[in-house]
C-alpha cells in the first residue's frame, strides 16, 4: 500500500534552480535575490529536504514538501531532474499561529497518511493539532523551541513577551498532545521531552511503557574532504554562520585581541533572511574596523568546503543558558563533515553523542576560554578530524542512516 507523506517546511529548502531562472523575484512588490529567498536554506529547511530525499527512496512512499510561497520560485524555475518528491507552496502568514484553510485542504484532499511538522515558530501548529486521528502526525522536535524561545524574545517589551509566550505555549501543548510521534536529535532531548510529556499527561499511569519519542539525529552529507591550505603561522579559527541571541561572539572578539598568534574570522554572520539578531545586537561589536586578530565577512557564502580548508579549526561559543544543554548545532556538524575540527562549549550534547570519537570536537568554556584557546594553539598540529573519526561520522551520521528509524516507523504505522 502506498503511503503519502507531507513535510511542512517553515522556511526555504535547498533548491537547485534551472539555468534560465531569473536572478531576482518579486514578493509583495519588493525585489529579492532568488538565491537568497529560495535556495539558501537554514537547518529547518535542510532537515526537511534530507528527510524528503531519504523517504522518497522508498517505493512505498509518495513524499511532498510544502514550502512557504514566499520561498517558492515557481515550478518552472526549479530543476526537478534529481528530485524524487513533489514540492508545493503554501501561504506562510495564514499558517503561522493561525489555522490555515489552504493548508488543511491540501493535506486532507490529497489524502496524506502522515504529516511531519517541525517545531518552528508556530508554523502549522494549529493545523496539525486538529488533523483527523487517521493521520499520523509526526512532530520533529530537533530544535528545542521551548528552551530557544525565551532567548529569542530578548529585547522585546515584557507585555509583548507575555502575550507571545501565552499564544505559543497553548499551541505548543496542543501540538504535543496530538502528536503520534515526536522526533528528537540527542539524548539530552529525550529527558527534555519526556519531562514535558509526563507534565502534560500524555505519559502517565495509563501510558508509560511505550514512549512516543523517536531518535532521529541531525545528519551530515558525505562530503569530499579537501586538503588543508592554512597559509598562516597563527592558530586560525573560523566562526561560521549567522548569530542567534544565545551565541557569544563578543567574547571571542575580546579574547582574540588578547592572545598572540590566534586569529578569528567571522564569515556569513548576516544570513540574507535571518539577520535581525546581528543587526540589532551583535553588529556593534564589530564597529571597530581594526580589531586585532579579528576579521568579518558579513555576506553568506555557499562554498563551505573552500572556506573550511583554510582554517585550523572552527569555533562556536554559546552562552551557558538552558538552551545549550538541549541544542543541535547544525553548523558544527557541517564543519566536521568537511574535515574541520571544532572548538565548542564543553556542555554541548554533541560531546556525548560523539563519545566514540577521540578527536574532532574539542571542549572550551566561558570561564576558561583564554586558557583553553592557548592550550589548543600550542598543540594545533594535533587538532584534527582523523580519518578514523571521519569514517565513523560518515557511517553513523549520514542522512540515510539517521532517518532509517523514521522510515521504519512510518512503514508500520
Amino acid at each position: 500500500m502506498i503511503k503519502k507523506i507531507a513535510i511542512i517546511s517553515p522556511d526555504t529548502i535547498p533548491l537547485t534552480l534551472t539555468k534560465d531562472a531569473p536572478e531576482s523575484i518579486i514578493f509583495y512588490n519588493k525585489k529579492y535575490s532568488i538565491k537568497d529567498k529560495c535556495t539558501r536554506a537554514t537547518s529547518f529547511g535542510l532537515r526537511c529536504w534530507h528527510i524528503a530525499e531519504v523517504l522518497s527512496q522508498n517505493p512505498e512512499f509518495l513524499v511532498t514538501i510544502f514550502v512557504p510561497s514566499i520561498n517558492f520560485p515557481e515550478r518552472q524555475n526549479i530543476d526537478f531532474s534529481e528530485i524524487k518528491f513533489d514540492i508545493q507552496p503554501y501561504g506562510l502568514d495564514s499558517a503561522t499561529w493561525e489555522w490555515s484553510e489552504e493548508l488543511d485542504r491540501k493535506i486532507i484532499q490529497q489524502g496524506f497518511n502522515s504529516v511531519i511538522i517541525p517545531l518552528s515558530y508556530g508554523v502549522g501548529f494549529l493545523n496539525c493539532s486538529v488533523l483527523p486521528n487517521s493521520i499520523n502526525v509526526i512532530v520533529d522536535g530537533f530544535s528545542p523551541i521551548l528552551a530557544e524561545l525565551p532567548c529569542a524574545l530578548i529585547g522585546k517589551q515584557n507585555v509583548y513577551k507575555k502575550i507571545y509566550w501565552k499564544r505559543f505555549y497553548e499551541q505548543y501543548v496542543s501540538l504535543l498532545q496530538r502528536a503520534n510521534c515526536i522526533l528528537y536529535s540527542n539524548d539530552s532531548q529525550a529527558s527534555y521531552y519526556e519531562g514535558q510529556l509526563f507534565t502534560l499527561g500524555k505519559l502517565d499511569w495509563r501510558a508509560y511503557q511505550f514512549s512516543p519519542l523517536l531518535k532521529v539525529p541531525y545528519g551530515i552529507k558525505e562530503n569530499i574532504i579537501s586538503k588543508k591550505e592554512v597559509n598562516s603561522s597563527n592558530f586560525k579559527l573560523l566562526c561560521y554562520g549567522s548569530f542567534k541571541s544565545w551565541y557569544y561572539p563578543e567574547k571571542l572578539i575580546e579574547i582574540a585581541s588578547l592572545i598572540p598568534n590566534v586569529s578569528v574570522d567571522f564569515i556569513g554572520v548576516s544570513h540574507p533572511r535571518n539577520n535581525k539578531s546581528y543587526q540589532a545586537y551583535f553588529k556593534k561589536f564589530f564597529a571597530n574596523q581594526h580589531i586585532k586578530n579579528v576579521s568579518l565577512i558579513e555576506d553568506y557564502n555557499d562554498d563551505v568546503s573552500t572556506i573550511c580548508k583554510e582554517y585550523d579549526a572552527g569555533i562556536l561559543l554559546s552562552r551557558d543558558w538552558a538552551e545549550e544543554k538541549y541544542s543541535v548545532r547544525a553548523r558544527i556538524l557541517e564543519m566536521l563533515s568537511y574535515g574541520l575540527p571544532v572548538l565548542t562549549n564543553k556542555t554541548n550534547p554533541l560531546f556525548f553523542e560523539l563519545y566514540n570519537i577521540k578527536d574532532s570536537l574539542y571542549p572550551i568554556s566561558i570561564e576558561n576560554i583564554e586558557e583553553d584557546i592557548l592550550n589548543y594553539r600550542d598543540k594545533k598540529e594535533s587538532i584534527k578530524v582523523s580519518d578514523e573519526s571521519m569514517k565513523y561520522l560518515q557511517s553513523n551520521f549520514n542522512w540515510n542512516k539517521v532517518i532509517e528509524p523514521l522510515t521504519n516507523y512510518i512503514k508500520i504505522f
